[in-house]
């Protein structure tokens, strides 16, 4: 991960990284939505974003979850 030089983060460069990734041109939208999470938001708040249904805010099982996001 780069840093800019007051040690944060460079989120914007860390999401280009990973948008030039041959993975990424595969992904469904909701999986390059919860990429673009992860990637500015961090770990956990990605995790928490895929085990909830986008459109009703209900708690998602882990198999429902699998099932968007592979």
């Amino acid at each position: 991960m780069s840093n800019t030089p007051e040690g944060t983060p460079d989120k914007a460069g860390e999401e280009a990284m990973v948008c030039k990734t041959p993975h990424y041109e595969v992904m469904d939208d909701t999986n390059k939505r919860a990429l673009k999470v992860m990637v500015e938001e961090g770990v956990d708040v990605a995790v928490k974003h895929m085990f909830t249904d986008q459109k009703t805010g209900r708690a998602l099982s882990y198999a429902e979850m699998r099932l968007r996001y592979g």
